[in-house]
């Protein structure tokens, strides 16, 4: 059963909050990897130096940052970007703290997102992930969403694929 989630639009004095999430998320993850030097003292600092800026960015563009909270506890979060000139925008993270996956919490994000995503003209949303998150990419696929190709990246030091999902609106 789904727990009970609410959603709120972010602000920029959520940037640590993001951060916490997003780093919990990842480490748990990506444990096995990325190098445990990586996860525990790079990315922490990454992480925590990169949404200040994003969420700066975000109010300029018209972009969206959504939080999930159960019993205003928060525990996730989507970042949405505005429509490109395609007319597609791309979600830049969606992460849940791993104790509430499973829940819900990232099946109402998304369909924020989606829905937020329509009210802006968008024909399409895209996003990547790493190869090796099976569990997104059952979730997306689940969700509808389109395998439309993949690249090479380094993450975390690590050469990694990317794959690429599209989801039409």
């Amino acid at each position: 059963m789904a727990d009970p989630f609410n959603l709120r639009r972010a602000s920029e004095t959520d940037a640590n909050l993001v951060a916490d999430i997003h780093t919990i998320s990842r480490a748990a993850t990506y444990r096995d990897q990325l190098s445990d030097h990586y996860i525990n003292f790079v990315m922490p600092l990454e992480t925590l130096s990169f949404w200040p800026q994003r969420m700066i960015h975000l109010a300029a563009t018209g972009g969206v940052l959504f939080i999930a909270e159960n019993h205003e506890d928060p525990v996730g979060f989507i970042c949405v970007d505005y429509p490109d000139a395609t007319f597609s925008s791309k979600i830049d993270n969606l992460h849940v703290l791993p104790e509430h996956k499973g829940r819900g919490a990232g099946s109402l994000l998304l369909a924020e997102a989606q829905t937020w995503a329509r009210t802006k003209a968008a024909r399409q949303l895209h996003l990547q992930v790493l190869d090796s998150n099976v569990a997104a990419i059952r979730f997306y696929e689940s969700k509808g969403w389109e395998f439309t190709g993949k690249q090479s990246a380094c993450f975390g030091n690590s050469d990694v694929i990317m794959l690429q999902y599209e989801f039409r609106l």
